[in-house]
């Protein structure tokens, strides 16, 4: 007796021979869709061994687009490099995913169809991450968008009320950036930051994406706008680049706000006890009176999650109570 099990893409076209055995019941078949994210977490904590920080997932599903073979690639290539560590027995990504060496091969392949002109056109958009239509066309032209559109290298979507074009797979974007030199990265970048800034509205995403592109060019920025950068990217759960932020913060502007994001991270990595004794070094006027509630109540989750310790927890709320009113 033999007991076969065989794969098909779905976008292959099925044979005379095939459809007979499926009508006939001698095969059957049953379609397998894109992993979940709850199926991406599940697979990952059994190959792991371990927890895994809450961001780890959603950036992994969103580079490998519900195809397990790059999730494998991507895990491999970034456990190889480093950039997917253990620390304190938790998994956490200290950088961008990396790519291994076969994936990379894959994705070059597919990129090797491009001319100079929609290599160039691809490269920013995989900087930039996306770019509202208007202003794509702006920096680079509606025949090159067009192009790489109808080679399937990028997509129109609709994103916070907003129309963007981005590139259609994340990967592409991973490969072009590492391909990058240090120069022509910094010229881009800077390009980038200068067309951001010179639109008539900038949203909070655009200031933040600003912020990032002029510190990775080695520019100044102010310390509002890094505060406000780093609360939008931990908002994301992008802890890579609000631990970036929070560090050059901390060095140059260093404030009762900045120590809340500091705690806001060790929060998300599960180390309460360290993120409540920051907490409570905090100079709670500084903050405005929703900040400083918010404060008390980490300081008295770290408390009982942290420690274990419900009566402190209580005491610290009871203590507390007079100091706030109304939302607060």
């Amino acid at each position: 007796a033999v007991f076969a099990l065989m794969t098909q893409r779905t976008e292959v076209a099925t044979t005379v021979a095939y459809d007979h055995l499926v009508r006939s019941g001698i095969v059957q078949r049953f379609e397998v869709g894109p992993m979940s994210l709850v199926e991406l977490e599940r697979m990952l904590g059994r190959v792991l061994e371990g927890p895994i920080t809450p961001t780890v997932p959603p950036r992994l599903a969103e580079a490998v687009d519900g195809n397990p073979g790059m999730l494998v690639e991507l895990v491999t290539a970034s456990l190889g490099k480093g950039v997917l560590r253990q620390a304190g027995g938790v998994w956490m990504l200290t950088g961008p995913l990396a790519t291994g060496a076969d994936l990379t091969a894959l994705v070059n392949a597919r990129l090797s169809d491009l001319d100079d002109d929609h290599r160039s056109a691809a490269t920013l958009l995989a900087l930039a991450g996306a770019l509202e239509v208007d202003l794509a066309i702006e920096l680079m032209g509606e025949e090159l968008i067009d192009g790489l559109e109808l080679q399937g290298m990028v997509s129109l979507r609709h994103e916070g009320g907003r129309e963007v074009v981005r590139l259609s797979h994340p990967l592409f974007g991973e490969v072009l950036r590492e391909g990058l030199t240090p120069l022509r990265a910094r010229r881009l970048k800077t390009r980038l930051a200068e067309a951001l800034e010179a639109q008539s509205v900038i949203s909070a995403a655009d200031r933040a994406r600003i912020v990032r592109l002029r510190l990775d060019v080695g520019g100044a920025v102010e310390a509002e706008m890094m505060l406000e950068a780093a609360t939008l990217a931990l908002l994301d759960r992008d802890t890579v680049t609000t631990t970036e932020l929070v560090r050059r913060l901390e060095a140059e502007a260093p404030s009762a706000r900045v120590a809340q994001l500091r705690a806001e991270l060790l929060f998300a990595g599960g180390r309460f006890v360290e993120a409540g004794r920051i907490l409570e070094g905090i100079d709670l006027g500084e903050l405005d009176p929703l900040a400083a509630a918010f404060a008390v109540r980490r300081i008295a989750t770290a408390k009982f999650y942290g420690e274990w310790n419900q009566q402190d927890a209580l005491a610290q709320l009871s203590d507390s109570w007079d100091r706030f009113e109304g939302e607060a």
